[in-house]
């Protein structure tokens, strides 16, 4: 009767989270890569802080500047106040405002 080897299972476990950790370091990096050449010194330093604070927020300006970039909607690298621009669009938010009735 063959032993049984439930460390086995583990493994394989470990190996295919390793191996999704990798492929998102790798995605990660490539995004990393073209924003250094899109963007200009100060926006490139604003778009880390932006990943540092809000992962989510990045990925999905990141994703944006991307798509303009295939749309030829953007020749060139972006500055800090076109990027500011762009940013503030994509989070524009209409403000929300509380009326209180005092009876």
């Amino acid at each position: 009767m063959p032993e049984d080897n439930p460390g086995q299972d583990n493994d394989k476990y470990y190996q295919r989270a390793l191996e999704r950790l990798y492929r998102k370091a790798q995605e990660e990096e490539k995004i990393k890569s073209l924003m250094r050449q899109l963007l200009d010194p100060d926006a490139y330093e604003r778009m880390m802080n932006i990943k540092a604070s809000n992962e989510d927020l990045y990925m999905q300006f990141a994703n944006l500047l991307i798509q303009l970039v295939q749309a030829n909607q953007i020749k060139g690298k972006i500055s800090d106040p076109q990027l500011k621009g762009l940013l503030e669009r994509l989070t524009n938010r209409p403000d929300t405002k509380i009326n209180i009735k005092h009876k």
